[in-house]
């Protein structure tokens, strides 16, 4: 296992020290147990001789390698390879091809060429500066070998846990080749001039690949020696002579070596003696940068980044050259894809100082531009990125992923996608960079469809469709329609639509029912009024069905975007409506297959994939693991929960989950420990009963939690909370799951963190620098990730509650998307400034128009708090008394609390007394009314009694009112009428909102328990209060869940597909 990185990269929250779990790492190898013996090792491309010697064996490359103890698995110093005698315990593994001699075979073009895993015999011989003959005249190879029985191996680059141990070799070697090739050219040169002439050395050339095979008994020109030098000698300083050709000016030759047999086409290029070939990732002088705040903050990166490289100098990737015949000078030029170095994202001081980004940009550039080769490593897929070696090769750096800077997102992308984009470019002129902007603006544009119809935003549309669409009477609330006819412009373009409008049903429940009226939002009714919208307008396809059962409508209104209509009218403000039937409701036959067949092909998978196995850490009362439960593509199977009373309640709720009452650090330790072959002593919980192991790795598919906010929060202030951030890292780092998700408040985006400077705990603040750790820790561990403020009303809650969410995922597995927002909310999430001048803006809808302004525009209208407790305001509902103790009772308010007394509407002295510290029902109680919205439907489950209806006592306050078409503001851990930014009066009862009518605000549902071990009804009062306003809201859970759901479906889509071609290649068996 890697080092850990959350040890190396130092975060202090506030001023506390940061304190998080270590993970105790031994430089030892982990391999896959995937590897092929080198004795079965068959390379179908490489060179077969039959006038081969005995004595020769083949030359290949070995990649990805590491050097072990065969036994220990421990790591070998590669320095050791050549100044002891080796071991045959020494063994090693890599990806093993062909050489083949001097053809350069290039990253990108070796598609056909596989490399092989393999587990390597002994080490028989390490080699370095091997002799070659030039003519008359010798040089050295600059390429170290090694031997074993079965051929040579070509050292490439070392994995990336194995780099800490391979790196010293390297450096030596670069430094004694320098001077040995200027040895072989002056023999008799004098000491000091030797120095300076290394001291100046900028690189040669590298030389050509050697032949494919080679004798096993010859022997290296020069082995190392100790040499003793003079004091000049020794305080030359070996850092400052670069390993590799640079071109610190315009090269004084420029030549194209190979023609790809197409005018104006090459595939390599020669600069003063270095060549360069498509496929090479380069590093250039920089230009002039037109995104204009990057170029602004671009400056500033030599105060976060010590490699002058990083900070002097761009990144490209060589994806074609051609000529511009025009031109007399500088008419050489090439096609490049950019990298960006994390220290000039939104990162800064906090990127890995050797990570580079691939961005989906691209330029035409001189070839006069070009620097040096920039020696890319790429990061195995899925795992950590290397440890920080300061004394490494200045272009030595990595590469994964991909920086979406728009979306402030590192994503992988997958082959599937880089095809696709590839499809859309010229066969010699490949950029992935070039077919991601051809494919986002063939989805931005409007085009016909062969038979009718027309593709806009990449959706198709045909007569029969339901759309949503925008008008120009305001609002945020899409329209919905259905299309009747295209109609074109002058000019033969589709430019409208004309469409039948759909209205909704709640907007009548609403103005002519006076008496509480079950409402439901999925439910619509026809009219025969048509109107004209413009293509412009057009925000994507709502499905509409008239289903002929309730049981069919209610799994139908299962899916977002889906609605039914069984009614019609003549007008949007009919005073009548009818019933209408199915078959007088027209649909698009060719959509209506294809969804059929979507939602078939989507049982198929759902019956084959299992659910992710999800790990849930602080967890609280489980709203964050009880929405992800909903969703039906996770199953919560452990929990940890360090507060009793809340994992109690976790518990009661998730009776199939292990939940773990005790520290989440002290849980990580004994498994790490457990992982390690130790022997700790057994888990106990914070009530002292006995508690099962941690999982083992391999067994936790997806990691969720929300760390304790209030050091971010702007209602509470607790600095050592604020590390647990960190602790959750350790829990990806250590069991690797698929997917991973964290949740905060908004205070997380401005929570600084203090920079360690040597020898000290203090330092600068890092701006937003628990964001930077998050991101920058997930990346380097190997994952993608983005994050995004989301408003849980967006998604259904009644509340206002806006939450910052990191979502995460492993580079084998799609990253999900975030929810599209389904419900309207009054108060709109503003965008945040990011530290490089960049902005993390609000989460739209995917087809969002110019139309809806700064306010998304979605298909619903906001849950309001009468559509989430309007149920309970008949029996079981109550008043408190008023004590009359300042204003005497009037005889209107006499008369008010005996009407209310006749309507069955009980009164409870709400101030404190010696009595019960609690007012209301303790016990469970019938609902009044059936559900009168789908929110209540919904909530309720299958339950007829509603629980935890009472609230505490209090002292009389001037308090404000609830709005009952309005929406609760966020939850608190406290139901104080005189609280802070408290808004909890009754909206039409002279009392505070209930526990249950609490727990609703949150999206808990009816059936959920809250449960406490405090000794007292009071404690247990403030148990249950504190759980429900620390949760995550249960709707933006569950969308949550669903997002990550189809991201885990698109893989058993994708691995069902690959499946099927090779069922269809597989030869026949009669």
């Amino acid at each position: 296992m890697e080092q850990a990185f959350t040890r190396n990269l130092f975060v202090d929250i506030q001023h506390e020290p940061s304190v998080w779990v270590e993970i105790s790492t031994r430089p030892r190898t982990s391999g896959t147990g995937n590897e092929m013996p080198e004795d079965d090792l068959v390379l179908p491309d490489e060179a077969s001789d039959s006038d081969d010697e005995g004595d020769d064996v083949p030359v290949r490359l070995l990649d990805n390698f590491s050097i072990f103890h065969r036994v220990t698995h421990e790591y070998i110093p590669a320095l050791t390879l050549l100044t002891e005698e080796v071991c045959e315990d020494w063994v090693g593994s890599g990806l093993v091809r062909p050489s083949f001699g001097n053809m350069c075979v290039l990253e990108d073009e070796d598609d056909g060429m596989e490399s092989q895993l393999v587990q390597l015999s002994s080490v028989l011989e390490c080699n370095a500066h091997w002799p070659i003959k030039d003519g008359r005249s010798w040089s050295l190879d600059e390429k170290i070998y090694l031997l074993t029985e079965h051929g040579w191996y070509i050292l490439q680059s070392p994995a990336p846990s194995y780099a800490p141990h391979y790196n010293r070799l390297q450096e030596y070697h670069v430094i004694t080749h320098a001077f040995l090739m200027h040895i072989l050219d002056a023999p008799d040169m004098s000491l000091d001039k030797l120095l300076k002439q290394v001291q100046g050395h900028q690189g040669c050339s590298l030389p050509s690949l050697p032949p494919t095979s080679r004798e096993k008994l010859a022997s290296p020109a020069f082995a190392f020696h100790v040499v003793e030098v003079s004091e000049d000698g020794r305080n030359a300083s070996p850092q400052n002579i670069p390993s590799w050709p640079v071109h610190k000016g315009d090269p004084e030759v420029v030549e194209w070596e190979e023609s790809m047999g197409e005018s104006n086409a090459f595939q390599a290029i020669v600069l003063d003696g270095t060549t360069y070939r498509v496929g090479d990732v380069v590093i250039v002088n920089p230009g002039e940068d037109l995104h204009k705040s990057r170029a602004e903050h671009a400056t500033l990166t030599s105060d976060w980044c010590s490699n002058s490289l990083a900070t002097q100098k761009w990144f490209c990737k060589i994806n074609y050259f051609f000529e511009e015949p025009g031109l007399k000078e500088q008419n050489k030029f090439f096609h490049a894809q950019w990298l960006q170095h994390g220290s000039q994202t939104f990162l800064q001081e906090a990127a890995h100082p050797r990570a580079l980004f691939w961005l989906k940009e691209c330029d035409d550039l001189p070839v006069e531009c070009i620097y040096s080769h920039c020696n890319l490593q790429r990061w195995p897929l899925g795992e950590a990125g290397p440890l920080e070696n300061p004394t490494g090769p200045e272009n030595h750096f990595f590469t994964g992923l991909t920086l979406d800077d728009a979306a402030h997102s590192f994503c992988h992308l997958s082959p599937q996608e880089v095809q696709e984009a590839l499809s859309y470019c010229d066969e010699l002129k490949p950029c992935v960079a070039c077919g991601l902007s051809v494919l986002e603006n063939k989805n931005q544009t409007c085009v016909p469809l062969v038979g009718g119809g027309v593709a806009y935003n990449g959706i198709d549309y045909h007569v029969n469709d339901f759309v949503y669409h925008h008008n120009h009477s305001g609002g945020s609330i899409l329209h919905i329609g259905q299309i009747t006819k295209f109609i074109s412009d002058q000019a033969g373009a589709i430019s409208q639509l004309e469409v039948c409008q759909f209205g909704r049903y709640d907007d009548l429940a609403k103005r002519y029912s006076e008496n509480p009226t079950p409402l439901d939002n999925r439910r619509l009714f026809k009219t025969p009024v048509c109107i004209l919208v413009e293509i412009e307008d057009i925000e994507g396809k709502p499905f509409v069905t008239c289903p002929s059962s309730s049981q069919d409508k209610e799994q139908w209104v299962k899916a977002d975007d889906h609605f039914y209509c069984d009614l019609a009218a003549v007008s949007l403000t009919p005073q009548l409506v009818e019933t209408l039937l199915p078959s007088a409701l027209a649909q698009c036959s060719q959509c209506c297959a294809q969804g059929l067949e979507a939602e078939v092909e989507k049982e198929l998978l759902m019956k084959r994939c299992s659910k992710l196995r999800g790990l849930e850490l602080f967890a609280g009362a489980g709203g964050l693991s009880t929405g992800l439960d909903l969703s039906g593509f996770v199953q919560t199977k452990w929990a940890v929960e360090l507060y009793s009373s809340a994992a109690k309640t976790l518990q009661a709720n998730h009776q199939d989950a292990v939940v773990y009452n005790q520290d989440s650090s002290m849980l990580l330790q004994h498994a790490v420990d457990v992982a390690e072959g130790h022997h700790p002593e057994p888990l106990l919980s914070q009530l002292g009963d006995a508690l099962p192991l941690m999982p083992q790795r391999g067994e936790v598919d997806f990691i969720y939690g929300g760390p304790p906010c209030q050091s971010f929060s702007g209602m509470n202030h607790n600095k050592v909370w604020s590390t647990l951030v960190c602790n959750m890292i350790s829990y990806v780092e250590f069991y690797r799951p698929k997917y991973f998700l964290l949740e905060n408040v908004r205070g997380i985006l401005f929570a600084p963190t203090i920079e360690k400077l040597e020898h000290q705990f203090t330092g600068p603040k890092i701006v937003m620098g628990v964001v930077k750790f998050i991101i920058s820790a997930l990346t380097t561990l190997g994952y993608q990730v983005h994050f995004k403020v989301l408003q849980a009303g967006h998604y259904g809650a009644p509340q206002g509650r806006q939450r910052v969410i990191f979502l995460g995922a492993r580079c084998d597995v799609p990253l999900p998307q975030f929810p599209s927002p389904q419900h309207h909310f009054p108060k709109p999430v503003l965008l945040h400034n990011l530290p490089n001048g960049e902005a993390l803006h609000p989460h739209f809808r995917p087809a969002t128009c110019s139309h809806a302004g700064k306010m998304p525009c979605v298909p619903l209208p906001a849950t309001t708090v009468g559509e989430a407790i309007g149920d309970l305001v008949s029996d079981p509902s109550y008043d408190w008394k008023n004590p009359h103790q300042i204003i005497p009772e009037s005889e209107e308010a006499a008369q008010e609390a005996e009407a209310r007394l006749a309507q069955g509407i009980p009164c409870f002295t709400a101030v404190v007394t010696t009595g019960r510290p609690f007012i209301g029902f303790e016990k469970p109680v019938p609902y009044p009314y059936h559900p009168l919205s789908r929110y209540q439907h919904w909530i309720r489950g299958d339950n007829h009694l509603v629980t935890y209806h009472y609230t505490k006592r209090w002292s009389h306050e001037v308090v404000e009112r609830l709005d009952n078409n309005g929406c609760f503001l966020t939850a608190l851990t406290s139901l104080a009428p005189n609280q802070k930014n408290g808004k909890i009066l009754h909206p039409t009862q002279h009392r505070i909102i209930t526990i249950r009518e609490a727990a609703r605000a949150q999206g808990f549902p009816d059936s959920y328990q809250f449960l406490s071990i405090g000794n007292t009804p009071l404690q247990c009062l403030q148990d249950q209060v504190k759980q429900i306003g620390n949760a995550v809201p249960v709707p933006l859970a569950m969308a949550l869940g669903k997002e990550v759901g189809k991201s885990w479906l698109q893989v058993f889509e994708q691995q069902t597909y690959q499946d099927n071609i090779a069922r269809l290649n597989s030869p026949t068996i009669e």
